[in-house]
């Protein structure tokens, strides 16, 4: 569901870059800063990076179970799904700066304009992500932000990080099976006991 998400990101920030200055690449890729063994990809020369930096479970959520009748006589439970917000680095990586700026610029105007997506303004969006909401990441500080970087291995590009609220995982698992009340039968002499 995390590649879903962000590959659906992918393909929007391009279709929106290609509109933006009749390119024919793609300008947004999504990849490592820097690659396991230490090196910078050649893939991310001249382009915006899409970049998980961490992963939140939401907890402020009503814990909900999916009850689901299969039938007259039986209804399934499943397991409540897995809440999380995404936290995403958006890195321009140019070997012009000035470009690097321009397309971070771009990309800060996307997420203004479009900062929710849902199946009603996105048929593209996968069926199992309900919706997708973009907001700038406040909590960073410059140390913060120096620290981000390290922890990446990369040099600071020119950059923004959004949260990304909220992806549901839930794989359908059942937990329970409980049959249907079938037929209420009245005790009609504790009935009349009581009223007596």
């Amino acid at each position: 569901m995390i590649r879903q998400a962000l590959f659906f990101v992918q393909q929007r920030l391009n279709a929106y870059f290609k509109q933006l200055y009749g390119l024919s690449e793609d300008k947004a890729i999504l990849s490592y800063m820097v690659a396991p063994d230490g090196s910078i990809p050649n893939q991310n020369t001249d382009k915006v990076i899409i970049n998980l930096t961490n992963i939140e479970h939401e907890t402020n959520v009503y814990s909900r179970k999916g009850y689901t009748q299969s039938s007259p006589d039986q209804v399934l439970i499943e397991k409540p799904p897995i809440d999380l917000n995404l936290y995403v680095l958006f890195a321009a990586h140019f070997a012009d700066y000035q470009e690097s700026l321009k397309f971070l610029s771009d990309t800060i105007a996307f997420f203004q304009t479009y900062n929710s997506f849902t199946h009603h303004n996105s048929p593209s969006l996968d069926p199992n992500i309900h919706k997708l909401i973009f907001e700038i990441d406040h909590k960073l500080d410059y140390q913060e932000i120096n620290y981000l970087w390290g922890v990446i291995g990369a040099k600071y590009q020119p950059s923004v990080h959004y949260k990304v609220r909220m992806l549901s995982i839930r794989m359908g698992e059942l937990e329970q099976v409980i049959p249907t009340i079938q037929q209420v039968e009245e005790d009609t002499q504790a009935f009349r006991s009581t009223k007596a």
